[in-house]
């Protein structure tokens, strides 16, 4: 089975999984690394992120899509979010706001 046919068989599966990649990334670990419920094994972990990038890129084409392409309000709704988390971004670039978010010492200060 091709990296396609294993996505499309989770989008049909798990419809759910359209709307968020952490989802579809785990439902895809379940059905083809054979992952126990009790966790996952080196193996099996280092086997997942081989494949990672290349199932992303296949997710990525497959939500392009008739089939799996998102309704026009769930499109409307992920391009908000994107544009709420790109203001949020923004707003952190001054520094005084930066430092109430993640402390005073930045990994760049600590590393000096």
């Amino acid at each position: 089975m091709t990296q396609k046919e294993q996505a499309k068989m989770i989008l049909r599966k798990y419809p759910e999984s359209r709307y968020n990649r952490g989802k579809f990334m785990y439902y895809w670990c379940q059905e083809f690394l054979e992952v126990g419920e009790f966790g996952i094994t080196k193996s099996k972990f280092l086997e997942f992120w081989e494949h990672e990038a290349a199932l992303e890129r296949t997710l990525r084409d497959l939500l392009k899509e008739p089939e799996f392409k998102l309704q026009p309000e769930q499109e409307a709704k992920r391009r908000e979010k994107q544009a709420e988390f790109r203001r949020w971004k923004q707003n952190l670039k001054d520094k005084e706001d930066f430092e109430k978010v993640f402390g005073e010492k930045t990994y760049d200060e600590e590393m000096e």
